[in-house]
């Protein structure tokens, strides 16, 4: 193949590591410029704004329909499987570590996985949930679209077709065919696995 040619099989990439790059500057300068507390409060209204319109508009809170399918009793902290709607008719499967002996007002962690095909159940994630819960923290976890229980396009055997990230791609443009962001989708998830 012509030289030349291999180039475009890159392209996109490459455009998007010069934007990325371009962006790390201008934060870089930025942060360089801050001089003052009201410069800094400046900043974070600024960037609020900025992450505000990248995910655009989220839809109206819902009642979660929230509810426990099962339990799993260790002999430190208790596992309880939770669903709950984070979108009227949305499934998002959580599991939610409850320490035994935990005080009234227990501290708490939302935990959000990344690119584990079995989300939540991911050695990983399971060790971080399990680790906190030992130390008193009450931990709700849940699987990203995609991923643990909520495939979307599944196979014979329940697990991706497509495979993870194909799916996830998948799902982002045909939302973006309807004006949608995948990564809003995800926020939401998170946002309504926080509280009502």
């Amino acid at each position: 193949m012509d030289v030349r040619l291999r180039r475009y099989a890159n392209m996109v990439q490459e455009y998007y590591v010069v934007r990325v790059r371009e962006a790390g500057e201008r934060r870089l300068e930025a942060l360089a410029g801050l001089r003052t507390r009201a410069d800094v409060l400046r900043l974070q209204q600024e960037t609020r704004a900025r992450i505000r319109q990248s995910f655009g508009p989220f839809p109206p809170r819902t009642p979660l329909k929230a509810r426990t399918t099962g339990q799993v009793v260790r002999s430190r902290y208790v596992i309880e499987n939770i669903l709950f709607e984070s979108r009227p008719g949305f499934l998002v499967s959580a599991n939610l570590y409850l320490p035994k002996h935990a005080r009234k007002a227990a501290p708490s962690v939302l935990g959000l996985c990344g690119h584990g095909e079995n989300g939540k159940a991911y050695k990983t994630y399971q060790a971080f949930s399990q680790g906190l819960a030992l130390n008193g923290f009450v931990v709700l976890i849940l699987d990203p679209i995609s991923q643990g229980e909520r495939v979307q396009y599944p196979n014979k055997k329940a697990r991706c077709r497509l495979g993870l990230c194909e799916e996830h791609n998948m799902i982002g443009n045909q939302q973006s065919l309807l004006g949608e962001f995948f990564g809003t989708w995800r926020a939401w998830d998170a946002s309504r696995a926080s509280g009502p």
